[in-house]
């Protein structure tokens, strides 16, 4: 159960939801003229478009103070901390806004995000684009990632095992980890201290030592070890990294293999 000022409503229930959108209709319904909005389950927005920002500004001033009397009228909690207003003009002249909400001045954001598209104040769209490109390489590199490993590794016969390792300000506090999937379900996780002072460097390593030794006696399996340290591999390429070495020789699978897997993808 969850409340709001005492009133109580069931939370997680499939009728909540519904008797909401049913009160904050009474709301939107009410609004002062030029004042449009758009309400999604919790969130509503407000907006109004005028040739001069301090008409748009009374508008929405009006429309706020609508919004605090409709909450105090019917117990319902309005997140200052989260209610933010940007004006969007294309005019080179500096123009300010004011808004108030019960007594405290609105914060003013040069971005808005709203359902996931992200309105810069200039109406560029940059920064949405930017984002939306980000988003989408990631999966691009997620998807080929996942079906090369489906391809020459399958889930279904070889060991995964994922490694990570970094450092606070990439110098002190290290730590890695290790997450193993078996191909019969089972899965192991693992968290490990590299020491006060380490690098990203030497954690990535010591998650690569660590993955090594979690799986030298299992005799039967291939493995396959996963790493986005691609400086950690070139080095143990040129033989640069003895302690790493070692350890892997220890290894009793039929088959390792060490991976270089693209970072920050959602693999």
């Amino acid at each position: 159960m969850g409340s709001v000022d005492g009133q109580w409503v069931p939370q997680g229930g499939v009728l909540p939801p519904t008797l909401f959108i049913l009160l904050m209709n009474d709301l939107v319904s009410e609004l002062p003229k030029g004042v449009q909005s758009a309400l999604y389950a919790d969130d509503l927005i407000l907006w109004c478009s005028d040739e001069y920002a301090t008409t748009a500004n009374n508008r929405i001033q009006t429309a706020l103070n609508m919004v605090v009397t409709w909450a105090e009228q019917w117990f319902v909690t309005i997140n200052r901390e989260k209610t933010t207003g940007r004006l969007f003009t294309l005019s080179p002249k500096t123009q300010s806004v004011r808004l108030i909400v019960d007594d405290t001045p609105l914060k003013m954001k040069d971005q808005q995000t709203y359902l996931g598209v992200t309105f810069d104040k200039r109406m560029t769209w940059k920064q949405h684009i930017t984002s939306a490109e980000d988003e989408q390489t990631s999966t691009v590199k997620k998807t080929l990632t996942m079906s090369m490993f489906e391809d020459e590794y399958p889930s279904d016969s070889w060991v995964r095992v994922y490694t990570d390792g970094s450092a606070t300000n990439a110098t002190t506090k290290g730590g890695a980890g290790i997450y193993i999937k078996y191909p019969y379900g089972d899965q192991q996780s693992e968290a490990i201290p590299t020491g006060i002072h380490c690098s990203n460097y030497k954690a990535e390593e010591e998650a690569l030592i660590h993955a090594a030794h979690s799986n030298k006696n299992k005799v039967d399996n291939t493995t396959q070890i996963l790493t986005d340290a691609l400086s950690v591999l070139q080095a143990l390429t040129n033989d640069k990294l003895p302690q790493l070495e070692q350890a892997l020789y220890t290894i009793k699978s039929l088959t390792t293999v060490l991976q270089w897997i693209p970072s920050h993808c959602g693999v």
